[in-house]
């Protein structure tokens, strides 16, 4: 009898850690509710399951997205960012040949020094271009070329990086993530910065006219107006 408990006991956690990562949170991430309602979710569960890989990559990027679009108060903002980031390191550890931790430490790096200030924005440079690198390394089609893009943005913001490298790497995003339209804003700013706005043009024209991903629906929107707005900026020239 003893036995049978046992092994009830056993198979009920072992269908409770198979259900605790459903993802229905994160595919209704397209509002504020639902964006935060992830955030809470997914941090539940890496909270209950620390040395769970899984629960630690998804836990850093509710968090990024939570804070990223929605949270406007910069105690919050910084708060939140130093969870995603510290999941995501975590991640790094639990699993280091995947990709998800890397990028997402990355990402949720490089927001943190953002909104800490410049001098932690320069501290973390040189973490986030490892994990930028180390995402190349598993899996450069992540996230819609997630891991080049990462990189170049790195060589945009950063003074002293080289020019031609940022292009080469806004390229790569491009070649393994062509439908991600974040890649093309990016870049669209980076060619604008430069003053090459024929290119921009052709870049911003693409990026406008790749398919829509209804999943995505919120940063879908968001970038198709920065992609227009960018479009009307350089009328003329």
């Amino acid at each position: 009898m003893q036995k049978k408990y046992f092994f009830t006991i056993v198979t009920l956690v072992i269908l409770l850690l198979f259900f605790s990562f459903d993802d229905a949170a994160w595919l209704n991430r397209n509002t504020e509710a639902g964006a935060k309602a992830a955030y809470e979710y997914y941090k539940k569960i890496y909270e209950q399951n620390p040395g769970s890989y899984e629960a630690a990559w998804k836990y850093a990027r509710a968090a990024h997205f939570y804070a990223n679009e929605f949270v406007k108060e910069n105690k919050l903002k910084k708060e939140i960012f130093t969870d995603g980031k510290n999941a995501a390191e975590n991640a790094t550890k639990l699993n280091p040949g995947s990709v998800e931790g890397f990028y997402y430490y990355g990402v949720c790096l490089g927001s943190w020094g953002e909104v800490n200030g410049i001098l932690a924005s320069l501290s973390s440079v040189g973490s986030v271009e490892k994990a930028a690198n180390k995402a190349i390394e598993l899996d450069p089609y992540f996230s819609k070329g997630g891991p080049y893009m990462l990189l170049a943005r790195v060589y945009q913001k950063v003074p002293g990086k080289s020019k031609e490298k940022t292009t080469e790497y806004y390229e790569l995003s491009l070649k393994y993530g062509p439908t991600g339209r974040v890649n093309y804003r990016f870049y669209a700013e980076f060619l604008i910065d430069q003053k090459k706005y024929e290119k921009a043009r052709e870049i911003i024209k693409k990026g406008i006219n790749i398919p829509f991903d209804e999943s995505d629906k919120l940063i879908e929107e968001k970038e198709i107006k920065i992609l227009n707005d960018l479009l009307k900026s350089i009328q003329g020239k």
